[in-house]
């Protein structure tokens, strides 16, 4: 995962003098396996990441991309959107003042299903699809991986 660009974003943020800014960069990775009567049928792998940027600045604004070419652009769009309802707010919101905070947690696994083989998994879930074989209605094993890593600067 890119932190520059989380990073770049939240100095864009600071430069602009934002009251209240949180910058999020999430990070996607998704694997799906199927195996019908022991043959693979789908392994599809995928990844996808976006930044995401929220300010109080005037009034409430938020923007989002895909693309993490350009963070400055994400939150320069974000202040802009807050700026043009800033108008609207009703009254000033008093968001206190807090030291910077910092933190990690992390979901604690034995073994990262994502480092396992491939060949290790597909062979898992045919041996599984083998052992349903005089079950009528099972034919088919699959296995779905997720794993989301999340950044947040404010």
């Amino acid at each position: 995962m890119s932190e520059r660009a989380l990073h770049a974003a939240r100095d864009r943020l600071v430069a602009k003098g934002v009251r209240l800014g949180e910058v999020r960069l999430v990070e996607r990775h998704l694997e799906w396996l199927q195996v019908r009567n022991g043959k693979m049928e789908t392994c599809s792998r995928t990844v996808s990441r976006g930044l995401g940027v929220r300010v109080l600045a005037g009034g409430w604004g938020y923007a989002a991309s895909d693309d993490l070419s350009d963070p400055v652009a994400v939150a320069d769009r974000a202040v802009d959107l807050a700026a043009s309802v800033g108008h609207l707010s009703y009254d000033e919101i008093d968001v206190g003042e807090r030291p910077p905070q910092q933190g990690h947690w992390a979901t604690e696994v034995e073994e990262d299903p994502f480092s396992v083989p491939l060949d290790e998994k597909v062979d898992w879930l045919v041996e599984a699809t083998e052992a349903m074989k005089g079950v009528e209605v099972a034919r088919a094993n699959a296995m779905s991986l997720r794993r989301s890593t999340r950044l947040l600067t404010t």
